[in-house]
């Protein structure tokens, strides 16, 4: 009976432990008023260049998945600082299209309004 026990409880440790994320943080935004409809998640850490609109940087296994009135797109942080780009149709590039940009734009936007606290003063912003 112990053993079935102990069983149990280590399958249910590996369970819970699979299934956290890496970075442990998720932050989803959703707003429909109606009229437009917006969808924010992200997780991760961002750096942005001197204007806090460029996303340099996302931490390997970071993400941000943006939805808006039918148009998506996702960014994921890869090994090295690279950024790859996922649009629609499934396509995956290191390159970001001009449709791309300006929803990416948006939801930097965003994410910057809901962590304007966690502003580091440096040549570069950064954020958890």
């Amino acid at each position: 009976m112990k053993k079935i026990n102990l069983l149990i409880v280590a399958v249910a440790l590996i369970a819970l432990a699979t299934s956290c994320r890496r970075h442990g943080h998720r932050t989803i935004i959703a707003t429909n008023d109606g009229h437009s409809k917006v969808r924010l998640e992200y997780s991760g850490r961002m750096i942005l260049d001197s204007t806090g609109t460029v996303l340099e940087n996302l931490s390997p296994g970071g993400y941000i998945k943006y939805e808006d009135n039918g148009g998506e797109i996702e960014v994921t942080g890869k090994p090295g600082g690279s950024l790859w780009y996922e649009l629609p149709d499934g396509t995956k590039s290191s390159t970001i299209t001009a449709e791309g940009k300006m929803m990416l734009l948006r939801a930097i936007k965003m994410i910057r309004q809901q962590q304007a606290h966690q502003y580091h003063p440096r040549s570069r912003q950064q954020w958890n």
